[in-house]
């Protein structure tokens, strides 16, 4: 038995797929063909000095409300890396970093926010409505 549930733990880990820096990037969202973000599927990311703009929690900027554009066939999404303004790497569960995401193109009704230890369904359970547009928020330092 033990033999079998290690197995099944190393299978789950051999689809992970984590964030991949780029110069001013601040967050990753990454998509999933499965609805517990398994098979990659694609990624979006918000950025400091680059539309869509990720807000300074530092100086309390406001981040861009972006469309989440995913691959067809998505089903579930998550953020995977978070990053500070010289491209170090922060903890994704730091408190009020990460991404909302929302079904209405302001960015105001009630969010959702998630991160990589939240696996995100794209439909919301109460609206049935997909979340189809995100705001992130990040440190610059």
């Amino acid at each position: 038995m033990q033999i079998i549930q290690n197995i099944a733990a190393f299978a789950f880990l051999a689809h992970f797929v984590s964030a991949n820096y780029a110069p001013d990037k601040a967050s990753q969202i990454n998509f999933y063909t499965d609805e517990v973000c398994t098979q990659y599927d694609g990624e979006i990311a918000a950025w400091w000095s680059t539309s869509p703009y990720v807000a300074n929690i530092n100086t309390g900027s406001q981040p861009s409300c972006f469309e989440l554009s995913w691959p067809n066939g998505t089903q579930s999404l998550n953020v995977v890396g978070e990053w500070f303004r010289n491209g170090t790497s922060y903890p994704i569960t730091t408190p009020n970093a990460g991404c909302n995401f929302y079904t209405d193109n302001q960015c105001r009704n009630e969010g959702f926010g998630a991160n990589a230890n939240h696996c995100l369904n794209v439909i919301d359970d109460d609206t049935h409505l997909p979340f189809i547009y995100a705001a992130c928020f990040g440190f610059e330092s």
